[in-house]
């Protein structure tokens, strides 16, 4: 029994199902070649062959004779480092671990009325100073009315 191998091929140029039948039926006519699977979603041909009577050129000039193209490989993108993926991993779990804190805080401080507490300390007048410092003036130009309005009332 010949050894077989599994072969992934990727083919550029098919266009429909009819051209990846045709370069079945090509790589199918090689001696040495068990069976043959083209793929026209991912571009590629699955071929199952006998590497003692196959060889790779022979496969290019087929499927090159067939009218399509074989790309040349390109070197995988460089994987992260297991270093810089660790500390994403880690400043995220850190993020996510803050936000549910203030998160937990804000609900459990609702719950024992520390919200009402709080907003009795920071009345309304101070809060919106605070606010209009903080955002500064292009938010009151927002809140206020257009130029030359007779009322702030936006017709």
């Amino acid at each position: 029994m010949p050894k077989t191998e599994t072969l992934e091929l990727p083919i550029a140029g098919m266009d429909c199902g009819e051209c990846a039948q045709t370069v079945q039926r090509a790589i199918a006519r090689l001696p040495g070649v068990q069976s043959v699977q083209v793929y026209l979603a991912s571009e590629k041909a699955v071929i199952q062959l006998d590497p003692a009577r196959v060889q790779l050129q022979a496969l290019h000039a087929v499927v090159e004779g067939a009218g399509y193209r074989v790309p040349a490989p390109t070197p995988a993108a460089a994987a992260p480092a297991p270093q810089l993926h660790n500390l994403a991993r880690r400043i995220s779990t850190l993020l996510g671990f803050v936000f549910g804190m203030v998160l937990f805080v804000i609900v459990v401080g609702e719950w024992f009325g520390l919200l009402r507490k709080l907003t009795e300390l920071v009345p309304f007048g101070p809060g919106w100073q605070l606010w209009l410092c903080v955002a500064g003036p292009s938010s009151a130009r927002w809140c206020a009315p257009p130029s030359g309005a007779r009322s702030s009332r936006i017709p």
